[in-house]
């Protein structure tokens, strides 16, 4: 308990996820997919585009560790109806990067083992913040990394579209009600009515303390993550190492409440060190989903969602409430309240540099038909005939890559594996230009040279 409204709470806080007792429906047949790091990535794009991922189903990104096979994964998880929607809107963000089936949970993982489990809240109860966009596309390539130093580590960002609207215009009313009685100029507690009815009205006593100075900052935050689309999100994981892995969740950082800094602008990882929450028949381990009894290490293959309504609806009253022994201290909120420019904080690939990690050199094929005409190398989509030799068609009209006259005045560098395609590119090039040198559309002179090859 507080005498007055602080800003930073007064007591050390302790993570919910463990005493969640109620889940969302998770899916019904999860599905998962891994990714290749594409060597060449556009951020920039890749944060423009973030906002696609948001779905009504839930999905999550995560993060694969097993130390014995030097194996890191970057996965992704969801209905398997939805995966062909999620990969293309990974797809969208980055278009080079490769995927390739992968099991629904890690070889390694098994719900009887006593793991470290853990999971992400913002600090001090402040679940309105709006985070620092500037640092997006960082912190994943350092959680990558720091991993690393475990034996074994499985971290999820298991994510879906939610309206937090209702819930953040009652925190915004909450916080004007507050505002007005601290402001108003003829302020009497009770006792002091009851006890000293000639004491003149007189100053609030919070005037000119936390909640009366970083009120248009708390305002500003609660205002902005009004706006637009939002998404709840849990992150969290679990890890078996010899030592505390700090995997820097705590970078994240929200934009400074009247620019001054607090001690409470970012996020903090909350250990649960009573694993028995978590092991199966032990006292608070059983949770319901979806009218499911279940253990709560089930959270994570079955990629759940703690219900936010009893959540929110503690907070929005515990926020400015006060008691009659003063204020309580904010308990977190068991996951995250976001808008979808602050998705690409949380859900990006790391650094290509990152050791023990798959990546790709790929390069996409355009994304859609363009104007440009020429001779057709490849259709877009399967089941198109023949290109006819030497037609001029436009890239638009037959759904197809396309090769002009005008590209052989530049230079051509394919690459590729075995039987990726270089030789048949090779061929169909050979093809047009020989139809071009018939017609007169185009002279040229080609030669092939194949010593090792079977055109040899």
């Amino acid at each position: 308990m507080s005498k007055y409204w602080r800003l930073a709470n007064s007591r050390k806080q302790k993570g919910w996820l463990d005493r969640v007792t109620k889940f969302l429906p998770g899916p019904a047949d999860v599905s998962a997919c891994s990714v290749a790091v594409p060597v060449e990535m556009d951020k920039k794009e890749a944060v423009a585009a973030a906002g696609g991922l948001a779905s009504s189903g839930i999905r999550s990104y995560e993060v694969w560790w097993d130390g014995s096979e030097k194996n890191l994964q970057m996965v992704l998880a969801c209905e398997r109806a939805d995966m062909p929607g999620y990969k293309q809107a990974f797809r969208n963000m980055y278009p080079n990067a490769a995927f390739s089936p992968a099991d629904a949970t890690p070889a390694w993982f098994d719900p009887t083992t006593k793991y470290s489990f853990f999971d992400v809240g913002v600090y001090h109860g402040h679940y309105a913040a709006v985070f620092d966009q500037a640092r997006a596309h960082q912190i994943m390539s350092q959680i990558a990394s720091t991993v690393q130093l475990s034996n074994k580590a499985w971290i999820q960002f298991v994510f879906k579209s939610y309206s937090f609207s209702p819930f953040l215009k009652q925190h915004v009313s909450r916080l004007d009600s507050k505002v007005r009685e601290i402001r108003r100029g003829n302020y009497l507690s009770n006792t002091e009515i009851l006890m000293h009815p000639d004491k003149k009205p007189h100053d609030h006593p919070e005037a000119g303390r936390d909640f009366a100075n970083n009120y248009a900052g708390l305002l500003k935050h609660a205002t902005l993550k009004m706006q637009g689309a939002h998404m709840l999100m849990s992150a969290r994981g679990l890890v078996v190492s010899d030592e505390d892995v700090n995997l820097h969740f705590d970078e994240i950082e929200a934009l400074p409440v009247e620019n001054v800094r607090s001690g409470h602008e970012h996020l903090t990882k909350f250990r649960y060190r009573d694993q028995k929450r978590w092991l199966p028949d032990s006292k608070g381990s059983q949770i319901r989903a979806g009218g499911q009894k279940l253990c709560r290490a089930e959270i994570f293959p079955r990629r759940l969602l703690p219900d936010p309504e009893p959540h929110l609806d503690k907070a929005l009253s515990g926020y400015c409430g006060r008691g009659i022994f003063g204020y309580k201290a904010r308990r977190p909120l068991p996951f995250l309240v976001l808008n979808l420019p602050e998705i690409p904080l949380f859900i990006h690939l790391p650094s290509p540099s990152t050791p023990n990690m798959e990546t790709t050199r790929g390069v996409a094929m355009p994304a859609a038909p363009s104007e440009k005409s020429g001779g057709a190398l490849g259709a877009f989509r399967p089941g198109a005939g023949r290109p006819e030799w030497g037609l001029t068609v436009r890239s638009k009209d037959v759904e197809a890559v396309v090769v002009s006259p005008s590209d052989f005045a530049t230079h051509l560098y394919a690459v590729g594996g075995s039987g990726s395609g270089k030789t048949s590119l090779i061929r169909l090039l050979a093809k047009h230009l020989e139809a071009w040198n018939e017609s007169g559309e185009f002279s040229s002179a080609f030669i092939y040279v194949d010593p090792k090859g079977d055109d040899s």
